[in-house]
């Protein structure tokens, strides 16, 4: 009888200490992404400068594309090929030619600014 309370006991204090009931590593916050204020000024151009320009500029232009100023981006932006080019969705060539994809975010607000008809703003 010893012997089966103590294996109770044993398999109690086992199935107890695998009881993983911390919230915050269960179900992390979920990160948002804010595409309320995206400004081609704000938002766009410096996306374009910390990851496209070296490519893409006056004195270097990859594939014929030129990103160094407002009237460049927008005739990529009203194509669709910059944000395709971003999304990876197969309606341009995946960019960064090479590197990773940006991430969710930055592609979210090149997507908002474009579907907000890619103002001069």
């Amino acid at each position: 009888m010893k012997k089966y309370i103590f294996g109770l006991t044993v398999c109690f204090i086992s199935i107890s200490a695998c009881n993983y009931d911390i919230g915050e590593k269960l179900y992390p916050k979920a990160t948002t992404c804010d595409t309320t204020n995206v400004t081609f000024k704000n938002t766009i151009q410096p996306i374009l400068a910390n990851n496209c320009v070296s490519c893409h500029s006056t004195g270097f232009t990859q594939g014929g594309v030129n990103l160094d100023s407002y009237t460049n981006v927008a005739i990529w932006a009203k194509n669709g090929k910059l944000y395709g080019s971003m999304a990876h969705n197969g309606t341009a060539s995946p960019m960064p030619k090479g590197g990773n994809k940006l991430d969710d975010c930055t592609i979210q607000k090149v997507k908002k600014w474009v579907d907000n008809g890619y103002p001069n703003n």
